[in-house]
């Protein structure tokens, strides 16, 4: 079908949030705050292992991998050269 992302995997999803990847910030009641207005927001894009165990129960792996280009040069966003 048309429009779908083929997988999961970063080739695919990457460039998928580079074009539509969106954020604000909501406070209480869902107001929205003007990004500027969040003394040390940065924004970014990272991606780790999850794995079941034989219970259902999920854990993520404490290696992960950081795509400064989904963010890069927009507000509040990491950039690449930066660390998150």
């Amino acid at each position: 079908m048309q429009g779908e992302i083929p997988s999961l995997e970063p080739e695919h999803i990457v460039p998928h949030l580079k074009d539509h990847l969106h954020w604000r910030v909501l406070v209480e009641a869902g107001v929205d705050v003007p990004w500027e207005e969040v003394p040390g927001l940065v924004v970014c894009v990272s991606s780790a292992e999850v794995s079941f165990d034989e219970n259902g129960i999920r854990s993520y792996s404490t290696e992960h991998t950081v795509y400064p280009e989904n963010t890069d040069g927009r507000p509040a966003g990491l950039n690449v050269g930066e660390e998150a």
